[in-house]
């Protein structure tokens, strides 16, 4: 822009000049013709063509060009506009830094509620355990097992021979029947080995037997895997009534992590059915030690035997299932969902099926002791039942049954349906 003021005022100068010289020019042509005579009225024409010209120039550059004082404020305008813009940029760009920043502060709030709220909430209803074992000696109770309640049988039991081998399954129609029916189902279904007898004999010491050497341990192994491919079984509970300190705990231990190790080859489950460890006292029984911890880690869940507490009515408490629970998941750290609380459907001190019960007294399902005999009979009824669901819901990682048989087929009296009654609340 100053470029074109210059060339426009130069223009100007030498437009004026020129103007002079033509008029003198002239001026002196008729001094010349007229012999020296110069007349007035010429030069006055002259200078006055000559202001003219000038006066054209001037008004031509003033519009052609700005005066310098308004160029000046243009630039002077344009900077200021030029400074506002960078002044508005920096704000945006500092607005949109402090909604960014807002925004990650919200959402770390955000995923520290969601953190919170998880270490709130109970273990979740779809990954919650419920676990019926099936007697293989009573082949006629099928209807019992309710598939919409339950996601795992285990069928009881594979018996362990003292050289490490197995005898044949007992009703294996019955096995092959539940396996194909759960699976139709989305259920799983488990092999229990050993148990508490066999025929009158303590099987305590045929395990103590068929685990005492290496190569026994690996033949019990084989033959249990046998098993479990022969009828497709998801996995094993061993019930090993009961290892014990400083006499079996070692060879439990070894059998356990050898047995896992095959099992996890072929991707199926491990679990073991575990003393209550403590009574309705509080009081820690010394063969609970007997569980290691290589072998509580190694599992992938533990049945807790939370009844046979006594004969009377600590049998089945609601204190002595507390009591059991929290000595395997705060004494011995185990992790909520790998603590399985189990309950009767028995009473004591017979051993009384619960659907017996309820044939002596059609109301025993609304309580949890009754008289049969002239006898006292203590077992869990459906609120019993249900208040020990609700807390396996909140605190643990499922519930077990010994032993689903020994329901009633009535629906409306059911410990079975009760347990799915509570779940959907």
């Amino acid at each position: 822009m100053n470029y074109l003021k210059k060339k426009n005022y130069i223009i100007g100068i030498v437009v004026f000049i020129l103007g002079l010289i033509i008029g003198f020019g002239a001026g002196y042509s008729k001094i010349n013709t007229n012999s020296k005579h110069i007349e007035a009225e010429t030069i006055e024409e002259t200078l006055e063509w000559s202001k003219e010209t000038l006066e054209t120039n001037r008004l031509f550059l003033s519009q052609e060009t700005e005066p310098i004082e308004t160029q000046t404020q243009i630039i002077e305008q344009e900077s200021q506009t030029e400074t506002k813009k960078e002044i508005q940029t920096e704000k945006e760009i500092q607005t949109e830094k402090e909604i960014q920043t807002e925004r990650e502060i919200q959402t770390e709030g955000e995923i520290k509620h969601e953190e919170e709220t998880k270490q709130e909430e109970p273990v979740l209803k779809e990954e919650f355990k419920v676990i019926a074992y099936y007697p293989s000696w009573k082949p006629k109770e099928l209807s019992k097992i309710q598939y919409d309640i339950i996601t795992h049988i285990i069928y009881a039991f594979a018996i362990p021979n003292s050289d490490g081998s197995l005898q044949p399954l007992e009703n294996p129609e019955i096995a092959k029947n539940i396996i194909e029916t759960a699976h139709q189902n989305n259920r799983k279904v488990m092999l229990a080995v050993g148990g508490w007898s066999y025929n009158g004999i303590l099987l305590e010491d045929v395990f103590k037997q068929a685990t005492e050497t290496e190569e026994k341990r690996k033949k019990l192994v084989d033959s249990i895997m046998e098993l479990c491919e022969e009828y497709q079984f998801d996995g094993i509970d061993l019930d090993w009534e009961y290892p014990r300190v400083n006499n079996t705990s070692e060879q439990y231990k070894e059998f356990i992590l050898l047995l896992k190790e095959r099992l996890q080859e072929k991707k199926k489950l491990l679990t073991v059915a575990v003393l209550g460890g403590v009574s309705e006292e509080g009081v820690v029984y010394h063969n609970t030690a007997a569980y290691s911890d290589e072998v509580l880690n190694a599992i992938d869940w533990i049945h807790v035997m939370a009844y046979d507490g006594g004969n009377g009515g600590q049998h089945s408490s609601y204190e002595l299932a507390i009591n059991c629970a929290t000595y395997w998941k705060e004494t011995r750290n185990l992790p909520s969902e790998k603590v399985v609380l189990g309950v009767p459907f028995y009473g004591r001190p017979f051993g009384t099926p619960y659907q017996e019960i309820l044939t002596v007294d059609t109301e025993a399902d609304k309580k949890d002791s009754t008289m049969i005999n002239g006898s006292q009979i203590w077992y869990n009824g459906r609120d019993m039942i249900q208040k020990k669901t609700r807390y396996a819901i909140e605190n643990l990682g499922g519930i077990m049954i010994w032993e689903v048989a020994q329901d009633t087929t009535d629906k409306e009296k059911s410990l079975l349906t009760a347990i799915g009654e509570e779940i959907k609340k």
